[in-house]
């Protein structure tokens, strides 16, 4: 009632002396209180509805990012995914150097991502045009990839694919979810510009996803093809540093000169066997001396090398 409901009716249950709690009796403040409570309940459906519609979009990518994943995590046409990133990749790239004939570029971008050397003549370049240029890529690069195959073996190749996509997906995918919060944040702002918050955040998010699928595609592809794993025999073995045994130690520490300490500085000699049972006196033994403690000078005190000044203006500087 204090949200929905008219001033009118707030003043007629006051001059009524109507308090929390009481029974609402009369029709007219009852239909008064239904309508209230409707507006109330359309309300919540409608942000209900509102967020709804903003977790159906986050709903639509996760349903693409999981079923990739899902077909990393079984293996389930790995390859084939991986081959088909490869072709996206070599066209954007040949679309992207063709025009201006820059045919080292192309070769270094494939040397720097895939590390598949590519030679190509300037005539055969022109020769063969843009398609023919995609097809000698993947010639080149598929060759690659089965040399790696050969070398690495079978089974070794379809674990690390895995793991690299695997990998990938859940680190790409765990910073989209960051950076898609952060735009659910802030894109209610955008309603000051006469836009719709909900329709400016599907053409964003739509980005930012086709985004992070290229991202996909080329850390995968960029992954594979570069990592070759090390068998377990050629990888070296650290041996633990070796700690000093105790006969090997020796205690030491810092003079106490200054400090107002006066030690015993005779030499005391090495302990023998002893033949005798007990605990006498061994002879020629010198006998240890107590440490003896200096007289502290006071700061005012006159100075104990008799120059007739205070301690601070002379020794005590």
């Amino acid at each position: 009632m204090r949200l929905f409901g008219s001033d009118r009716i707030a003043g007629i249950m006051e001059r009524l002396g109507l308090k929390e709690g009481d029974v609402i009796q009369h029709p007219m403040i009852t239909r008064s209180v239904q309508r209230a409570q409707r507006k109330v309940e359309e309300n919540n459906f409608a942000i209900r509805k509102r967020l709804l519609e903003y977790d159906n979009v986050m709903n639509q990518q996760r349903e693409v990012v999981y079923s990739r994943r899902r077909h990393a995590l079984l293996g389930e046409k790995l390859r084939e995914d991986i081959f088909e990133m490869l072709r996206d990749f070599v066209e954007k790239i040949v679309e992207k150097h063709y025009d201006q004939g820059e045919i080292e570029q192309l070769k270094e971008v494939l040397r720097t991502n895939l590390l598949v050397d590519f030679v190509i003549t300037p005539e055969q370049w022109q020769k063969v045009g843009k398609d023919g240029v995609v097809n000698e890529v993947l010639k080149a690069a598929e060759g690659f990839y089965k040399r790696k195959e050969d070398r690495i073996g079978t089974d070794n190749l379809s674990t690390l694919e895995k793991m690299v996509a695997l990998q990938v997906i859940d680190e790409k995918w765990k910073d989209h979810l960051r950076e898609m919060d952060d735009l659910k944040e802030g894109i209610h702002l955008r309603a000051y510009g006469q836009k719709d918050p909900l329709i400016e955040y599907k053409g964003e998010a739509f980005k930012m996803f086709i985004e992070l699928l290229d991202i996909l595609s080329a850390e995968t592809l960029n992954l594979v093809f570069k990592l070759f794993p090390t068998p377990a025999q050629e990888i070296p073995i650290r041996r633990p540093s070796r700690v000093p045994r105790p006969q090997e130690m020796r205690l030491s520490h810092d003079s106490a000169l200054g400090m107002g300490f006066q030690g015993n500085h005779e030499p005391i000699p090495s302990e023998g066997v002893s033949g005798q049972q007990g605990g006498g006196a061994q002879p020629g033994r010198a006998k240890p001396q107590p440490v003896r403690v200096a007289e502290k000078v006071g700061r005012n005190d006159p100075c104990p090398c008799g120059s007739g000044k205070k301690y601070k203006q002379c020794h005590g500087r």
